[in-house]
């Protein structure tokens, strides 16, 4: 069995450019990125702490427009309660600019202001577990039970 010489030139030519064009498509193709761990973790904390930024905005005036409203007994709430979500508004602010830091997974100055603002979160959650607040204001005061 014989192959034209037709056919067997088509053949050839058609592997001579496979054999041009597939290491240029090897070449141009991307490679695969690897996956950097620190860099995600980074962006996931700012990411985090934009979102919680943004929820707390009003949340000062918020809780003590709640309060001001029955059931909410203010005289049953000590001083440092109510002012509680004064301290976890400012200090959430406070960990926003922290957050911008290039080094933020191992800053200690971000980590110090975490546990300010986790510290004033607790007193709001005081107030919450020992009040029961207008839905108005619960919604965003579960965002920060602590358990």
């Amino acid at each position: 069995m014989t192959i034209p010489a037709r056919t067997y030139v088509s053949y050839v030519l058609m592997a001579c450019s496979l054999c041009v064009t597939l290491p240029q498509l090897a070449v141009s193709a991307p490679l695969p990125q690897e996956f950097d761990q620190a860099a995600s973790a980074r962006d996931y904390v700012r990411f985090l702490v934009l979102e919680l930024d943004q929820w707390t905005k009003d949340f000062p005036l918020r809780f003590y427009m709640a309060a001001a409203q029955p059931p909410v007994d203010a005289s049953k709430l000590t001083e440092e309660v109510k002012g509680g979500a004064d301290q976890l508004g400012s200090s959430i602010k406070q960990l926003s600019a922290a957050s911008k830091a290039k080094d933020v997974l191992t800053n200690a100055a971000f980590r110090g202001q975490l546990d300010k603002t986790l510290a004033a979160a607790k007193q709001v959650n005081e107030a919450f577990g020992s009040q029961r607040f207008p839905k108005a204001c619960g919604a965003i005061g579960t965002r920060f039970a602590l358990t």
